[in-house]
C-alpha cells in the first residue's frame, strides 16, 4: 500500500498533506498494517519531512510543487 500525493509547495497544503497522512496511518493500523508505528512518530517524522521539503527542498517557493 502506497500513499503518494504531489502538493504547491505551501505551508496550508502541507498541513492538509499530514492530515491525509494521518488519516491512511490510521486506516493501515486499523487494518492490522504498521501495528508497531505510532502516531507520535509518524507525525514527527512528516513534520520534519514536510518543513525540510518546503524551506530547503523548494527555497520556499511557493510556485514549486513538492
Amino acid at each position: 500500500m502506497t500513499f503518494t500525493r504531489t502538493i504547491p509547495s505551501t505551508p496550508s497544503s502541507a498541513r492538509q498533506l499530514v492530515s491525509e497522512a494521518m488519516e491512511y496511518l490510521a486506516f493501515l493500523k486499523e487494518s492490522s498494517y504498521a501495528r508497531s508505528v505510532t502516531e507520535f512518530d509518524f507525525r514527527l517524522a512528516l513534520d520534519e519531512a514536510m518543513e525540510k521539503a518546503l524551506s530547503h527542498g523548494k527555497g520556499n517557493d511557493q510556485k514549486k510543487r513538492i
